[in-house]
């Protein structure tokens, strides 16, 4: 199948952002018989839709980070094609006939990347797609939800759930804290502790992270190391594939919720005590 020059243009900007594989990644669809089942995969991504969205007037900002999201997406189905079965259920809702919510859903990806301004999370959107298509249970309509939540969220959220999705691998290792903020009464806690606390509070309130039957008020009543994933955000964790973002990406929200010695005691004369629930209210 020939590429038009627009879409050729399109997937070599791809590199910019998603790395120098992506073109090639589509390309194979296109030009590699053995990889034309990949090409079914895919459904209307290709090539209605980039081609679609090739012809359209894009800034060279725009047209990069639309590139990357059909590169990363397209890298990550190619992958997944000969390890993961696929969602039959997704793919069935895909006809020529009429414009598909598949579909639909594909030119709902390209249209976030173009208007993401934090671009590192253009990586993970474009992996909610590509693994939808291999994820037993996960509808159009499922992904289209995931991605208006995304869609409000800063990257440092992306992180947050990253972070308690390794956190049986990272917490160990860290002085994460243990009691409530409130407890150290004399404590000033920085702009970004407070930051990472807020945001924190807002993923339980959506039901990303468990608040594990504690009592919260604010953010000053958060308790780090208590918490972990909801089914739910265990859902975005691997369906993102947010295991990927890096480790050194973590940091800085890690140092965020580690206990401080300048926070000094509590106000039971303890430090990081990690007193049992029933002492916590």
């Amino acid at each position: 199948m020939k590429i038009p020059k627009a879409t050729l243009e399109l997937i070599r900007l791809s590199g910019k952002l998603a790395g120098a594989s992506a073109g090639a990644a589509i390309t194979i669809h296109y030009e590699d018989p053995i990889a034309q089942f990949s090409g079914a995969v895919i459904g209307a991504l290709f090539p209605e839709v980039i081609n679609d969205f090739a012809e359209r007037a894009l800034s060279t900002r725009e047209k990069i980070k639309v590139s990357a999201v059909i590169g990363f997406a397209a890298q990550r189905i190619l992958a997944n094609v000969s390890s993961r079965p696929l969602n039959i259920e997704f793919l069935q809702l895909i006809d020529e006939s009429y414009r598909s919510s598949a579909e639909e859903l594909c030119e709902g990806i390209l249209l976030k990347a173009k208007t993401e301004f934090q671009e590192k999370k253009i990586k993970y959107i474009g992996a909610l797609y590509a693994n939808s298509i291999f994820s037993s249970g996960v509808s159009p309509e499922d992904v289209n939800h995931m991605l208006s939540a995304v869609e409000g969220w800063t990257y440092r959220k992306l992180r947050i759930i990253a972070l308690y999705g390794k956190k049986n691998y990272i917490f160990p290792e860290r002085n994460i804290m243990k009691d409530p903020y409130i407890w150290y009464e004399n404590a000033t806690f920085s702009l970004s502790t407070r930051a990472v606390l807020q945001d924190i509070f807002e993923l339980i309130n959506m039901g990303i992270i468990d608040r594990m039957r504690i009592n919260l008020t604010d953010h000053l009543s958060l308790i780090p190391e208590r918490f972990q994933l909801t089914n739910l955000g265990e859902q975005y964790f691997e369906l993102m594939s947010l295991d990927e973002i890096p480790l050194q990406e973590l940091e800085p929200d890690i140092v965020a919720i580690e206990f401080k010695d300048c926070y000094g005691k509590n106000y039971l004369g303890q430090v990081n005590s990690g007193l049992p629930d029933e002492q916590i209210s």
